[in-house]
């Protein structure tokens, strides 16, 4: 090889020469679109007058000596794989055109044939960067072959470039626009709105690694994500579990309740605050120590099982909880065990290989006892350890036959009663070997379906810990807001505390691809401590301390299923109109066909203190007010003729009283307002009334004196100042309770 290496001569600043006309590559040391480094060999050139084919492949001359030396080296150099066809070759000073087999004696030599010496040039790279390989086909005239384009650092863990390796400070991780003002479609197109730099996006990928990535990056994950998602037909899901899907407690007392079907179990570490629950020993190999396991007992929400059969072909699923890892990984793993059918849990399959362990020891044992006594009867063994004389040894020389001696015999380990259990048998070991065999079937079925269903898509509080525990942000998985995906929670404040909340109709509320739940407790677990966070603010029992919601008549799964049912289908017929469809979008348009015809006021539910962010555009709105606004209704402040529903938090105020004087206005509890925002319908009023029904709009007023004072009745001009403040009172009430929360 020569050592003249040739750098600037023939490669500019980002751009891959060859030396000149007579030189051509021989081959690329590096693959197009990896990382090199200043003065690396990227590729290998050789003259030109040894190309001769027009393919590209080196041919050389058959007539010279070069050529009989290069056959000559064909043996030596397959000497580890060998053709299972002969052939003939040419032999070295052979006569020309004389050719032999190759198992001919005369091609074997006893000394190796020198190499044949091919003279390269490597070409180095001059900077750092990107490899870009020009294709033969595209090349022109020029000695280009190639171009280093400069790494713009997409991804970046912790202070190193993933793709070149380098180490990336915080100046060039600027971009030229932040994701929070990317809207991408459906078709992978994009809207910039920003031009201005910001710092690169957090992301936290499969397994919980969090990465950061740039705005470019985002972009081009995002378009590839949608493409992806557009040829299978589905949007994304993410789902909470604690209070959505499941109840969890370590309550001890739940174990109880094991034998239901929809209860199951989980073990997980057992952490210094973690109480209440049985611990078990499992030994960690790699740290020889003994790690305590505490049992955790999982509920299903009613419904769950045709909620997912339902959605599966429509949606992508993916978790993000407020839980562990461990926790999260546990949970979805017994989902797909109930989705499966399969009964046995950790703890359960850990007992049943235990007891087939104990049962194949107690045979064994059993068995070696009755051998042991076999042998006894020849051979026996005296406590000293003396063997004792056998019938022929027991002969005198005389012919007279010697006192017999008191036979002894040492049982060894457990008597033999202890050892034959009842229990303990060939054919109920037989079982339980089938028993296992099945179990262990159904586990593998499990796991398939677990991968199926949730793939590596689970993010836990763990994964996203710098941003803290009350506080989830969708752009963490989708870069760019999520545009064609839903988020299922009973919580919306952990949402709406996420910095740069995309798709959100003001500064500090949840985003509109979110699908409220009722937090799902079960009554059996009510005292139980719950396993991670609290669950989220229900306001259908407001003001009503003795109504309770009946968990085993839950039918929220069913109503958000037949929500997402309708969101997808919706968002799929816009795609093939060719129409603009965002899954935020779809859904705020939804909630606005619930109540659209709707003239609502709210009586004990809104504090004075919050009443003036309503009208303000840069602060959140009281919740009750967004959810009326958010289903389309009309919300009102004072009575008049249009009011369609007051809610109320308590019977018997005049402003009440006022109300049941109109014709058709409904005064119904908080629980309307709630089923109507948790199943995006418009929800029955009768079950929902507040004193009497109203009287027919269409019926003809028969009170003249209230036809003409109406104005005064509906502004509550008549009413005392102490049924406001108790109104007050009510809605501070309610507003601390969603504080603590």
């Amino acid at each position: 090889m020569n050592d003249d290496v040739i750098i600037a001569d023939y490669i500019d600043s980002g751009l891959v020469k060859l030396p000149d006309e007579k030189h051509t590559i021989h081959r690329w040391t590096i693959h197009s679109g990896a990382a090199v480094r200043r003065g690396e060999t990227v590729a290998l050139a050789v003259l030109n007058t040894t190309r001769g084919s027009s393919n590209g492949a080196l041919t050389y001359s058959t007539t010279s000596a070069a050529a009989a030396t290069m056959d000559a080296a064909q043996p030596a150099a397959s000497k580890g794989h060998r053709r299972p066809m002969k052939r003939s070759r040419p032999v070295p000073g052979a006569a020309p055109g004389a050719t032999f087999l190759a198992s001919d004696p005369r091609l074997r030599t006893t000394e190796a044939p020198a190499a044949v010496s091919i003279e390269t040039v490597p070409i180095l790279a001059t900077t750092d960067g990107i490899l870009r390989i020009i294709e033969e086909a595209t090349r022109n005239a020029s000695l280009v072959v190639g171009r280093i384009e400069p790494c713009t650092h997409p991804t970046v863990l912790g202070k190193l470039c993933a793709v070149c390796g380098q180490t990336v400070t915080n100046d060039a991780r600027t971009v030229s626009a932040p994701p929070n003002d990317t809207l991408v479609k459906e078709n992978g197109s994009n809207e910039n709105h920003n031009s201005e730099s910001s710092t690169m996006t957090r992301m936290t990928v499969s397994g919980g690694l969090t990465v950061s990535i740039s705005h470019e990056e985002s972009i081009r994950m995002a378009q590839e994500d949608a493409q992806r998602m557009l040829k299978l037909g589905k949007l994304s899901l993410v789902l909470d579990l604690d209070h959505t899907l499941v109840h969890a407690t370590n309550d001890i007392r739940a174990a109880e309740h094991l034998d239901q079907e929809d209860v199951r179990s989980i073990l997980l570490p057992m952490t210094e605050e973690a109480v209440g629950g049985p611990p078990f020993a499992m030994h960690d190999n790699n740290s020889q120590q003994s790690k305590p396991l505490m049992q955790h007992f999982i509920k299903f929400r009613p419904h769950l099982k045709a909620f997912f059969e339902r959605l599966q072909s429509h949606y992508e699923f993916g978790v993000y909880t407020a839980g562990t890892r461990n926790y999260a990984e546990q949970v979805c793993l017994v989902i797909a065990r109930f989705l499966v059918g399969a009964k046995y849990d950790d703890i359960h399959l850990l007992d049943l290989r235990h007891r087939i362990f104990s049962m194949e020891h107690d045979l064994h044992l059993r068995q070696g006892q009755d051998e042991m006594d076999d042998d006894a009867k020849h051979d026996l063994v005296s406590i000293d350890g003396e063997i004792q004389p056998t019938q022929e040894d027991n002969v005198i020389d005389d012919g007279r036959e010697a006192p017999k001696s008191k036979k002894r015999k040492v049982t060894f380990g457990e008597p033999a009663a202890e050892l034959k259990s009842d229990h303990a048998t060939e054919d109920r070991l037989a079982e339980l070997r089938a028993e296992i065999t099945e179990a262990e079937r159904m586990e593998t079925l499990a796991q398939e379906m677990r991968q199926k269903i949730f793939g590596s898509r689970v993010v836990s509080r763990t994964d996203v810990g710098d941003l803290g525990r009350d506080v989830k942000c969708l752009k963490r998985i989708f870069p760019c807001g999520g545009a064609m995906a839903v988020v299922v929670d009973d919580r919306e404040d952990v949402w709406a505390r996420a910095q740069g909340v995309i798709f959100a109709d003001r500064p500090g509320e949840p985003p509109d691809n979110l699908l409220l739940v009722r937090p799902y407790h079960w009554d059996t677990f009510d005292g139980f401590a719950d396993v991670n966070n609290a669950a989220g603010v229900d306001l259908s029992n407001f003001g009503d301390k003795q109504a309770r919601h009946r968990s085993e008549l839950d039918l929220q799964l069913l109503w958000t299923c037949n929500a997402l049912v309708r969101l997808h289908e919706e968002y799929y017929n816009r795609v093939e109109a060719h129409q603009e469809a965002t899954v935020p979008q779809i859904l705020a348009e939804m909630r606005q066909r619930v109540l659209s015809q709707a003239h609502i006021v709210l009586s004990g539910l809104v504090p004075l203190l919050h009443q003036q962010r309503i009208d303000s555009d840069k602060q959140p709105r009281p919740a009750v007010v967004r959810y009326v606004e958010s289903l389309g209704a009309t919300h009102q402040t004072i009575l008049d003729t249009s009011t369609t529903h007051v809610i109320a938090s308590k019977d018997g105020t005049d402003k009440i009283i006022s109300a049941r004087r109109l014709p058709g206005c409904f005064v119904v509890k908080p629980s309307w307002l709630m089923e109507c925002v948790w199943s995006l319908t418009r929800r029955n009023e009768q079950a929902h009334l507040l004193g009497p029904p109203p009287t027919d709009r269409h019926v003809e007023l028969q009170n003249q004196e209230i036809k003409g004072h109406r104005t005064e009745a509906y502004t509550g001009a008549s009413s005392s100042s102490s049924s406001d403040e108790e109104d007050d009172d009510l809605a501070a009430e309610l507003a601390k309770e969603m504080s603590e929360k």
